[in-house]
């Protein structure tokens, strides 16, 4: 599923990433190995910045727009806008490594995409409030930011609520707080294995 990803990796990080890294299949899903024994104190790969998705990628003029308004100018909303940027450049965008390897709607098990009759069963679980407030966060999120986004139909096509509720699911389970702020990791997605 993601032959050309470490190599895409590798050239976006630098020399930073060990040769004996790779990405296969566990019972967890998706998972990077390491093929041969890690020593303490060995550094088997670095992120810089330049392999991180962060809301300081967007276009200047989009970035500024949303900066306007207090709901849309949250830093995860601005994550899931560029997501959705990336997502619609297809292969043309420089991501598209990581972008293609993250799940579909459909393949995302998030409570956001549950519809009420879901949500009914765990009425009475802090759960319920948490998914309602989440759902309603992403809404207002959406509406704020959608004038914005209109005003670039070629980075954004027709912008639609259900594409920002996939992007915002995929920041909200996958990003990390660094420090350039909420940054999507291009290896949040796997879990370390070592094998020897």
């Amino acid at each position: 599923c993601c032959g050309g990803f470490l190599p895409w990796l590798r050239s976006k990080a630098g020399a930073s990433i060990s040769s004996a890294l790779r990405i296969g299949t566990s019972p967890l899903g998706r998972s990077l190995f390491a093929s041969q024994p890690i020593q303490e104190g060995d550094c088997i790969l670095q992120l810089p910045h330049a392999a991180q998705l962060t809301q300081h990628k967007l276009p200047q003029e989009v970035r500024l727009l949303l900066d306007d308004d207090a709901v849309a100018r949250a830093a995860a909303a601005k994550v899931a806008v560029l997501l959705m940027m990336e997502q619609r450049l297809g292969h043309e965008s420089g991501w598209a490594p990581y972008v293609t390897s993250l799940p579909a709607k459909d393949q995302m098990h998030n409570m956001m995409f549950w519809d009420l009759d879901e949500l009914d069963m765990v009425r009475h679980s802090p759960v319920y409030d948490e998914a309602i407030e989440q759902k309603e966060r992403i809404r207002k999120q959406f509406s704020a930011a959608k004038p914005a986004l209109e005003r670039f139909p070629h980075l954004f096509g027709e912008v639609k609520l259900e594409d920002f509720m996939h992007a915002s699911a995929l920041v909200s389970s996958r990003a990390w707080q660094t420090s350039r702020g909420v940054s999507l990791i291009s290896l949040t997605m796997m879990v370390l294995l070592i094998l020897y």
